[in-house]
């Protein structure tokens, strides 16, 4: 009688620990599961941020050229304006020019 109580109580041993692994899998689980959510979140994330990089960047090129744009207009503008007082000077002070 014994021995067979002693095999119940390792049987019964046994089957806590079996119980025990079986919960620390399932928190386990649990965990990764978080985790991979956390990672798919971030993947989200990293996608959007890229997506307002690119956009960022395309802004910045069409500012770009928009300035661009209005330095080639008033490049002309000034050369203009600079020829324009010269001539001023030349006629309001033509000695200076002799």
């Amino acid at each position: 009688m014994k021995g067979e109580d002693q095999i119940l109580e390792l049987l019964a041993e046994l089957l806590r620990k079996q119980d025990l692994t079986h919960e620390t899998l399932a928190e386990m689980n649990n965990r990764l599961g978080n985790v991979e959510h956390q990672l798919d979140t971030v993947a989200e994330d990293q996608v959007a941020h890229q997506q307002i990089s690119r956009t960022l960047a395309l802004n910045q090129q069409k500012h770009q050229r928009e300035l661009e744009d209005s330095m080639g207009i008033l490049d002309p503008a000034a050369r203009l304006q600079r020829d324009t007082n010269r001539r001023l000077d030349r006629l309001e002070h033509p000695g200076d020019f002799a």
